[in-house]
């Protein structure tokens, strides 16, 4: 499933814009999928949908105006995102 990696593209043309997005993506699904090999999320979850989880929000937030985007709700969405996905094994 995973596209880690490769260049984003718009319109057939690499999207240079999009290059640290691409490294902020990368690095956070590193990041939960280290979190599921330790048992930190159900073995079920996806490390690349819960990245589109918790950033899709943000960048709708950002991209529409449709509310504030403060530090608390960037945290608040995240946390959403991941007590949904929390393992019944791991530490609290």
């Amino acid at each position: 499933m995973s596209d880690v990696g490769s260049p984003l593209v718009l319109r057939g043309r690499e999207c240079d814009f999009c290059v640290p997005f691409l490294f902020r993506m990368t690095a956070t699904i590193t990041d939960l999928q280290r979190g599921k090999n330790a048992g930190e999320f159900r073995s079920e979850a996806e490390p690349e949908v819960l990245n589109d989880a918790i950033f899709g929000a943000i960048y709708y937030r950002l991209l529409l105006h449709s509310g504030p985007l403060t530090r608390r709700v960037g945290d608040d969405m995240v946390e959403q995102v991941i007590r949904g996905h929390h393992s019944e094994n791991a530490l609290s």
